[in-house]
């Protein structure tokens, strides 16, 4: 199915659910959409957050990963920042494969700047379930278009 909304568009997989697009507060200043699916270990995952403005790549990375790494169900941690792309949009990523309570996981942060915001996606999933999910996963980073 097609996620539409005024900021950008993404192909959900067949399978794959999406929670609702979280919007901002007063602690939270920027929009968020996550596409999930259950696996046999853990739950895929891909969370979309935008800022309505163009942010310091590094800066917003490194928010990124620090929020993702103080998560209390999801300790990990993340190598080096360095060039990359998420689809069609070049920009910084970060990886990390983690043991967690005999899982081990795998998870992306890519950030990159698309007509005039600042977009932070990070996909993570448990290592044994990446080939069954890996074709959502290209799917909806194929699809993934910023308008």
């Amino acid at each position: 199915t097609l996620h539409d909304n005024p900021d950008f568009t993404v192909t959900v997989p067949k399978a794959w659910k999406t929670e609702r697009v979280r919007e901002p507060t007063r602690s939270r200043d920027f929009r968020e959409i996550a596409v999930f699916k259950r696996g046999a270990a853990a739950l895929a995952m891909v969370s979309i957050s935008w800022f309505d403005e163009e942010l310091d790549l590094q800066t917003t990375i490194a928010r990124g990963i620090g929020m993702i790494e103080d998560r209390r169900f999801f300790k990990v941690s993340f190598g080096e920042v360095v060039d990359g792309s998420y689809g069609k949009y070049d920009g910084l990523m970060a990886q990390s494969n983690e043991p967690k309570l005999g899982l081990e996981l795998q998870v992306e942060i890519y950030c990159f700047h698309a007509n005039g915001k600042t977009f932070v996606i990070w996909a993570g999933d448990a290592v044994e379930d990446l080939e069954m999910h890996s074709e959502g996963f290209q799917l909806i980073e194929d699809s993934f278009s910023v308008r």
